[in-house]
């Protein structure tokens, strides 16, 4: 067997990119903080106007007038679009949550990817101590969502799977049964996400 041992000059290239990218991070944080205030402010000038929360065709122009936009590019911005419109939309009221438990029955492997989707957008944190099963893992990813391994100091909102909880928002038990209490379909714009399986 063979390992590679980096030098001493793979380590010091690798140690300044890193420094690089944690600036670049620095510098994102502060772009996405003001992105915040623009959009809450964007949100309520269509609030007061009864504009449409989400407007297309501005986003069309914002594609058209970027120049050579790759298809990496083209995600990461449409996942911008996304988190400014969940931003836009905690600006609007939310209605009167309905708490009725809905059961949906089917393939535990299709429950799985279909909360996968329902729970993810872009930048929620998604915590679970085991592994996620892949084809959740995947809709989680494919949403933008982002797998953390731990558990979160809190939580708004709680998955069991193949597990008996009573904490837990929305369940999918071994037998192929999703349970969810509705009020969480009207919620979204979750921002903490956890996961627990046995």
């Amino acid at each position: 067997m063979v390992y590679f041992i980096p030098g001493k000059g793979v380590n010091d290239e690798l140690e300044s990119l890193r420094e690089r990218i944690m600036a670049n991070t620095g510098s994102l944080l502060e772009l996405f903080r003001e992105r915040i205030r623009l959009a809450r402010k964007i949100s309520s000038v269509k609030y007061q106007h009864g504009g449409e929360l989400r407007d297309r065709d501005q986003e069309l122009n914002v594609m058209r007038s970027l120049n050579n936009v790759s298809y990496v590019e083209r995600r990461i911005l449409n996942m911008i679009f996304e988190f400014t419109i969940s931003v836009e939309r905690s600006v609007y009221t939310n209605p009167e949550p309905i708490n009725l438990p809905l059961r949906i029955n089917g393939d535990v492997s299709s429950l799985l990817c279909v909360v996968g989707l329902m729970i993810s957008s872009p930048g929620v944190e998604i915590y679970s101590i085991k592994d996620l099963p892949a084809c959740m893992e995947n809709s989680i990813l494919s949403r933008g969502g982002h797998i953390v391994k731990g558990t979160p100091d809190l939580a708004d909102l709680r998955v069991c799977i193949r597990k008996k909880c009573d904490i837990c928002d929305v369940k999918i038990s071994g037998d192929g049964t999703l349970e969810i209490i509705s009020h969480v379909l009207f919620l979204g714009n979750y921002k903490v996400v956890e996961v627990l399986s046995r």
